[in-house]
């Protein structure tokens, strides 16, 4: 067994840890402190057990590990990921716009509102600023 996989079965042993002392310790800790041992928990158990499946399948099917290898480093596949990932942006930053407006019709919070509009006008500077630097660089 690679190490890779090793670490991801220790990642989700302890993540039965923190469940089990979340349970144990519950009538002593917050709620909130128990919500969040609970969430870290979970999450810790749910990635080590998945991840230390999907190293024992491609240790177990090499061809479809180098199979997925091929298709992760393929120049195709990367500028198909880099699009969706560019779309994806773009409905992010319209639905944070909306949020913004949402919470002036419904006479919100002020700073609700210019939260949003701040990363609004964060992700517009950053997307110039990497298009300026991707565009001198290629």
């Amino acid at each position: 067994m690679r190490i890779k996989t090793k670490g991801y079965l220790a990642l989700a042993a302890g993540g039965i840890l923190v469940l089990l002392t979340a349970i144990a310790c519950g009538g002593e800790l917050s709620g909130k402190l128990q919500g969040i041992l609970l969430g870290l928990g979970s999450m810790g158990t749910a990635v080590g057990f998945v991840r230390f499946f999907c190293g024992r399948f491609e240790e177990r099917h090499p061809d479809q590990r180098r199979k997925a290898e091929i298709e992760n480093c393929d120049e195709r596949n990367r500028d198909i990921r880099s699009r969706s990932q560019a779309a994806a942006g773009q409905a992010l930053q319209w639905a944070v716009i909306a949020l913004a407006w949402v919470n002036i019709l419904c006479d919100g919070e002020l700073w609700i509102t210019l939260s949003a509009v701040g990363i609004f006008v964060g992700k517009v500077v950053l997307e110039a600023a990497l298009t300026g630097y991707y565009g001198s660089r290629m």
